[in-house]
């Protein structure tokens, strides 16, 4: 009967005898639901598949957070190019990005990605499947995600309101490198970069910040101490950058082997004071004292001269 089945349909006999390789063995509702696969203006569906069903739920949320970040996110990375285009806000800021390679995007540092659970699912389905060929089983997990033009509308303008705000840090650092009057800016202003470099999740603005902190560790090796005035028992220096006075909370280290009870204070228009007892001065051998600090690694020191009273 099967050879005559195949000669009258043209289908070969292993054809007909074949067998389903794959089986439901278990679903979450009888009937499969007829969304899965599909999206429109307010919904999109995702399906994923894994081992177990909770890795099949993992996988779910991670795509249902890819989509939407693929939505509404600008400037966001590929391994190799990217380009996007961003309409004027006022419409649905619409965000397109052609990928030439796999994203590279770090999506859960996104602040409004948290908010994004399976609980906020409209729908869910799932099967568990089992395969025939070598008796593994699988679950397929299925879900419904509510995204309107509104929803869309409103993360495109919480991210663009953040991004904004960290490009405004960026520039704002960028401007102050070559202004600043405080050497302990020098680090407060890497700290900020390093935040910054782990929010970006583009390229270009990743490198930008990596230049950015190259410029800024450098001042450290442009600090020189600068000698005003001296007289026994009383030296006024500044310390400088570029030619233009910087101040610092930090207090030198002061060497001497014949100066006492050395210390030094603020004085006036952003200079320092050292006063010093040099009475027990040699009157034949160098009396020095060494001025010294220590930024991010640099060692910045000034010997001073002195004769005893």
């Amino acid at each position: 009967m099967v050879l005559a089945a195949s000669m009258l349909t043209g289908i070969a006999p292993e054809a007909i005898a074949a067998k389903p390789k794959e089986k439901v063995v278990e679903s979450s509702s009888r009937k499969k639901p007829d969304w899965i696969g599909r999206s429109d203006k307010t919904h999109f569906a995702v399906t994923e598949q894994a081992p177990t069903l909770s890795a099949a739920m993992d996988e779910c949320l991670a795509s249902i957070r890819q989509h939407i970040v693929n939505s509404v996110a600008v400037n966001i990375a590929s391994t190799e190019r990217m380009r996007t285009r961003q309409l004027t806000e006022g419409e649905l800021v619409s965000v397109m990005n052609e990928y030439s390679s796999d994203m590279t995007a770090r999506a859960a540092e996104l602040p409004y990605i948290n908010n994004i659970t399976l609980s906020n699912a409209e729908q869910t389905y799932w099967e568990k499947i089992l395969d025939k060929n070598n008796g593994t089983y699988r679950y397929e997990y299925s879900v419904l995600y509510p995204f309107s033009e509104e929803m869309r509308a409103e993360l495109v303008g919480a991210f663009v309101a953040i991004d904004e705000g960290k490009q405004a840090e960026l520039d704002n650092l960028n401007r102050q490198v070559n202004r600043l009057v405080n050497v302990d800016d020098i680090g407060a202003a890497l700290i900020e970069l390093d935040g910054l470099g782990e929010y970006f999740f583009d390229a270009t603005r990743r490198n930008e910040v990596e230049t950015l902190k190259r410029s800024y560790r450098a001042l450290y090796g442009k600090i020189a101490i600068a000698i005003e005035s001296e007289e026994a028992g009383r030296c006024v220096y500044s310390l400088m950058i570029d030619g233009r006075r910087v101040t610092t909370s930090q207090k030198p280290r002061l060497v001497s082997e014949s100066a006492l009870e050395m210390r030094v204070q603020e004085g006036a228009g952003g200079r320092y004071v050292l006063t010093y007892d040099p009475q027990y001065a040699s009157p034949v051998e160098l009396n020095t004292i060494d001025i010294m600090y220590l930024w991010g690694g640099a060692r910045v020191a000034q010997t001073i001269y002195f004769k005893p009273e």
